[in-house]
């Protein structure tokens, strides 16, 4: 993995090397220009320092803006701030109480908010995202100013934060990743201007409130200020443990808020930690992931290439009495973050857990560059913005290494009147929201419940677990993609009454077609009964003409009628199919006794199953019984849909299925009746 990670970073380094330059030197002449202009008395550096620090704030807002996003996690907290408003409690399913969120503090934030004005969740998050970002900018400037005074008339550090790519695209998505950036920036302006133990841990408490692994910086800060205490006291060891002791008591302090909030999480659901931390198996140990997810932002971020200024700005830190405090919280805080993401493996978006430590690293790579003199501090400069913008290691166009580019899968079109997010996830939304409006209201299954789960309004089983206390649970089996590695039974989904899934792996393959649900343009074809309930379908036909499935009773029929061409392996698992689906849910005992003459006939039994999958069936020992010659395969090698049901397949479509039903579905087996083509290997209908 590391040689594939270092050969494509090599090849986007080569191919964004033109413009990273032209930059790098675009930034070099203006720091000179105005050095000199200052020096010759042509421009105050009051006045240079404003107008700087102004341009960059606005170019990076709107940069923030052009490029922004809400992704699908967002989502989750907007339905529980939902529910808290309507008088349901913080809760994603009415009756359940899981805390299928761990930041609480943007939470309550975003309910405030919404309750005094009209603005949609969406648009409130974006504009808390937009307004912490640009503090956090401003933030840095101030803090420079008290590290380096009189180093750089122009801001240094908020020009390396806000040059990173990554932080442009984790400037809104709606989380409250920009908010907790602007806390560890506030964070350190406490440290440097020697604030109260009490007043910096309880600016840095609100960092824990937002995100519990906050917890780690929070001590660390703690650890910074007793020890300079101890070093900054005279006299005897007795002189310096009372002095660390005098500010690790009220520093101790500013926990209380956050004990009542744990006693309050125990008391209202159950646990002492969020529920997320149990879907995402945050106990177990996973580095090798979290070693990708360390060197991806490490090396994309060009962060390499300031190590040597990020140390010796470190050490000029702890060698100054001032700035001790900050050095010692940089030096404790960002390995014990670091290690800890590394351990947990991460997260599946890009730099997201990193993005609160850039505001430190940016302090300590500008007091490295203004340590130096000379001709050395102008190549410093230069070495230091080489660091921007970066280089898209990962990319928009796929996930690599189980880490994605959420921001630019979910990129906002439209702000107003709604927020309008070009991805397949709001078009579905947008159309159970509309069956809800017309009083239908199935209990859904999926991954990707945020969008889903706040526009429809409807019971949504979260198939990753993290709104769900059963699922989040269960064990881990092999590793994969942070938090998107464990998924329930069919018999915990069927025992809660799901109807509509987006999960058509759930059926054997030659199956999936006829449980299929055509929710739209631009919805792919993953969404379908998981279980086929006639009375929603009645609703469906009625309420909801312009969805599109298939009645699977006339496919039944077809397939009693051809079962003779079977194998006893197929015999089994098509009955377990019929069974699970269409029976389960609308008892037929005249279909069933059909399908139990079947089993008869070849001298097979199917128990009922009870836990796990109903299709991890194998006959008995023996060969394999035919009543007839084997069917004709069809493309993909297994039997052709005539020959598996009757029905006619479609040799002008481009979606072909290896099962039941055919692309142009016959007369009758479609609930419109008409004949419909389906394009596009991805399940999208053409136009």
């Amino acid at each position: 993995m590391f040689v594939k990670m270092i050969e494509r970073y090599a090849q986007l380094v080569l191919v964004n090397a033109p413009t990273q330059l032209a930059l790098v030197g675009l930034g070099l002449v203006v720091f000179v220009v105005v050095e000199r202009l200052i020096a010759q008395g042509r421009l105050r550096a009051a006045w240079a320092r404003a107008l700087g620090l102004g341009g960059l704030t606005l170019s990076a807002l709107i940069g923030a803006a052009a490029r922004a996003s809400v992704v699908d996690d967002a989502f989750i907290s907007f339905r529980y701030v939902e529910n808290l408003l309507a008088g349901h409690g913080l809760v994603w399913n009415l009756g359940e109480r899981v805390e299928g969120y761990t930041n609480l503090l943007w939470v309550l934030m975003l309910a405030a908010l919404s309750a005094l004005t009209p603005l949609e969740l969406p648009h409130l998050a974006l504009g808390l995202n937009l307004l912490t970002f640009g503090l956090t900018t401003l933030g840095l400037a101030q803090a420079e100013r008290r590290l380096t005074p009189g180093a750089w008339a122009l801001p240094l550090a908020p020009l390396l934060y806000v040059g990173q790519s990554v932080v442009i695209e984790h400037a809104t998505t709606g989380l409250e990743t920009s908010f907790a950036a602007w806390i560890v920036t506030l964070g350190a302006g406490a440290l440097l201007t020697g604030r109260r133990p009490l007043a910096v841990g309880a600016l840095l408490i609100l960092g824990v409130l937002t995100r519990p692994d906050f917890a780690l910086l929070w001590a660390a800060a703690g650890a910074a200020l007793t020890l300079d205490a101890a070093m900054r006291a005279e006299g005897p060891w007795r002189g310096q443990l009372g002095a660390a002791l005098g500010v690790a008591a009220p520093y101790a302090l500013s926990a209380l808020p956050y004990a009542l909030v744990m006693l309050w999480r125990h008391d209202y659901y159950g646990d002492w930690l969020p529920n997320t931390y149990y879907a995402k198996s945050a106990d177990l140990p996973y580095w090798r992931q979290g070693e990708r997810y360390a060197w991806t932002f490490f090396v994309g971020a060009h962060l390499w290439l300031t190590l040597p200024l990020g140390l010796a700005g470190l050490w000029a830190a702890l060698r100054d009495h001032t700035a001790r405090a900050f050095g010692l919280f940089v030096l404790l805080g960002l390995p014990l973050h670091v290690l800890y993401v590394m351990r947990v493996g991460g997260d599946f978006m890009y730099g997201r857990f990193f993005i609160v430590l850039l505001p430190l690293w940016a302090l300590v790579v500008a007091l490295g560059v203004a340590g130096r003199s000379g001709r050395w501090r102008w190549a410093a400069l230069a070495l230091a913005l080489l660091t921007t913008r970066g280089v898209p290691i990962i990319g928009p166009e796929k996930t690599r290494w189980n880490i994605t580019n959420e921001g630019a899968v979910y990129p906002v079109t439209a702000w107003w009147p709604e927020v309008v997010i070009d991805h397949h996830n709001w078009r579905a939304a947008k159309a159970l929201q509309r069956l809800k409006e017309r009083g239908i209201s199935p209990i859904i299954a999926t991954s990707g419940i945020g969008m889903v789960g706040y526009y429809s309004g409807l019971t949504v089983i979260d198939l990753r677990g993290l709104t769900d206390h059963h699922t989040a649970r269960l064990p881990v089996g092999k590793r994969g993609m942070p938090g998107h590695e464990k998924w329930p039974s069919h018999a915990y989904l069927a025992e809660r009454g799901v109807s509509v899934a987006r999960f058509v792996t759930a059926h054997p393959e030659r199956w999936r077609t006829l449980t299929m649900i055509d929710l739209g343009p631009g919805v792919p074809l993953d969404w379908g009964f998981f279980q086929y309930d006639a009375g929603l379908a009645k609703e469906l036909r009625t309420a909801a003409p312009e969805l599109r499935f298939f009645q699977p009773t006339a496919h039944l029929e077809r397939w009693l009628d051809r079962s003779v061409r079977l194998t006893d392996e197929e015999i089994l698992r098509d009955v377990a199919f019929w069974r699970f689906y269409l029976l389960a849910r609308n008892p037929d005992a005249a279909l069933a006794a059909r399908l139990d003459a079947v089993l008869a006939g070849r001298g097979l039994t199917l128990e009922p199953h009870t836990v796990g999958s109903p299709y991890k069936i194998k006959a008995g020992p023996g060969p394999s019984r035919r009543a007839g010659p084997r069917p004709r395969p069809s493309r993909g090698g297994s039997p052709s849909p005539r020959a598996a049901c009757g029905s006619r397949g479609s040799r002008g479509g481009r979606w072909r299925c290896s099962g039941c039903p055919p692309p142009r579905a016959p007369r009758g087996a479609c609930r419109s009746g008409r004949p419909r083509r389906w394009g596009g290997s991805r399940g999208v209908r053409r136009r």
